[in-house]
């Protein structure tokens, strides 16, 4: 008897400790492996037939991940001038070339200060301007509460006149998609400085 009950003991260690390793497979139809992942990671559904460990919400002022083409980033660099509140950002998952990801927060005070930029920021090689024609891209966005937010969504686009990704970048262009609770550039008037037109919208 004794022998049996030391025998379960460790097979429930055994089973226990069986987690799957960060970015691999953790769920999905006909799945016979563990649902669990190792420490830092959770298991999230991609579709059907796919759960995959991805990284646990980060919340550290500048604390980030990087997948793929793509490094992600929680960036609180205005987080002072906030009264009380905090912000977390996840990766919801990757295909090809398109990253899936979210951010939370709960800001207090500050008004007209900026908290945070939460960013996906794509990792490639620097380019000339005169080289590019076009610059392809897509982007869907949601916003769970609009109602109580000051907010914009937008391309942040660095320039310098070195290609060194060291550089200090000399220029930043931002292509606003959306502005909520009154949001406005940053200007000395708080109101935009140019508009341009861009694929049939100025």
């Amino acid at each position: 008897m004794k022998q049996s009950i030391i025998s379960v003991s460790f097979l429930a260690v055994a089973v226990a400790n069986a987690q799957s390793a960060a970015w691999t497979q953790c769920g999905g139809s006909s799945w016979t492996g563990s649902m669990t992942c190792v420490s830092g990671y959770h298991c999230s559904y991609v579709n059907q037939w796919y759960s995959q460990c991805l990284p646990d919400d980060f919340c550290g002022q500048y604390a980030s991940t990087t997948t793929g083409a793509y490094s992600l980033f929680n960036n609180l660099w205005g987080s002072g001038s906030a009264t009380a509140g905090s912000q977390c950002t996840g990766l919801d998952g990757t295909s090809g070339n398109t990253i899936y990801w979210h951010t939370s927060w709960t800001w207090q005070g500050g008004s007209g200060n900026v908290k945070s930029y939460a960013n996906a920021a794509l990792i490639f090689t620097p380019k000339k301007l005169s080289t590019l024609s076009t610059i392809p891209t897509t982007w869907k966005y949601t916003y769970s509460n609009t109602n109580s937010m000051v907010a914009n969504v937008a391309y942040d686009i660095f320039t310098s006149s070195t290609s060194s990704t060291s550089a200090t970048p000399e220029y930043e262009i931002m292509i606003w998609l959306g502005a909520y609770g009154g949001a406005g550039p940053i200007s000395s008037t708080g109101s935009a400085i140019a508009s341009t037109y861009i694929d049939g919208i100025t």
